[in-house]
């Protein structure tokens, strides 16, 4: 049987608590001008900055006043977003949106889920999914949820299959539709200061993954000493961007124009 899981990275070495904490310590440092007092205040600067991406919104007036105004998220961003993409704070490169919405997560994980991601026997988008079962919303104790997890786990490795039929099986122990969005905060009924304290998207955004990987591609590129690769290296390169550019080809005839949104003025 083909095996259907989701080539995203194992062994990612910015999938650990100690990474991301790392990398959160260097950008309170990059923005001294803002007085970042610690860990929770950089993180909540992070989700205030991807919800201002969202909603397109930076007007003060509306809700009631965060933390940080306009102008601060605008400078993070900035700042923040190039530094990320060329590897500053960590060996690999990753776009501000995908360290936001995805590495950041690992610091929520349960014990058991953390220790799989950076031991690289799940990876982070499969952890994702089964960060949802925990004791709280199955309503049982953290050791009768980590079996559970274990169990959905063992299944899906041995299913051999995506990491959509994964969130597809623990929608279903929900009692959830397949169509059905899980767990997704309706951001237009909540304010810029709840969605900080409340960030529980379990949906993984693939058009981050998707412009994370292009950008890791686009760095190796950079980096290479292509002029040294032999012939056959050179063409089995080549054959790869065909096929991708084919997909790209593929999957641009299938989908609507969209229009490109502006975040920051």
């Amino acid at each position: 049987m083909k095996d259907r899981r989701q080539t995203l990275p194992r062994g990612d070495s910015l999938a650990s608590v100690a990474s991301v904490s790392a990398i959160l310590k260097r950008m309170i440092e990059a923005l001294p001008e803002l007085n970042i007092s610690g860990e929770k205040e950089m993180i909540s600067l992070l989700r205030a900055i991807r919800y201002a991406e969202r909603k397109g919104d930076t007007d003060e007036s509306k809700g009631r006043k965060g933390r940080f105004s306009a102008q601060d998220l605008s400078l993070a961003s900035r700042k923040l977003g190039p530094l990320l993409e060329r590897g500053t704070f960590s060996r690999e490169a990753v776009t501000l949106p995908v360290f936001t919405d995805h590495y950041l997560r690992i610091l929520s994980f349960p014990k058991d889920l953390q220790e799989g991601v950076e031991a690289g026997k799940i990876n982070l988008y499969e952890a994702v999914q089964l960060s949802r079962l925990n004791a709280e919303k199955l309503g049982t104790s953290e050791s009768e949820a980590q079996r559970k997890r274990e169990e959905v786990l063992r299944a899906y490795l041995l299913s051999r299959e995506g990491v959509t039929r994964l969130k597809t099986r623990i929608d279903e122990i929900f009692g959830l539709p397949p169509s059905a969005p899980s767990d997704l905060p309706d951001e237009l009924a909540q304010t810029r200061e709840e969605l900080q304290s409340e960030w529980d998207l379990a949906e993984v955004d693939m058009a981050h993954i998707f412009y994370d990987q292009m950008t890791q591609v686009c760095v190796a590129l950079r980096e290479a000493p292509v002029h040294r690769f032999s012939p056959e290296a050179i063409e089995e390169i080549l054959e790869k961007c065909d096929e991708v550019l084919l997909a790209v080809s593929k999957a641009t005839k299938k989908s609507a124009p969209r229009e490109r949104v502006a975040w920051f003025g």
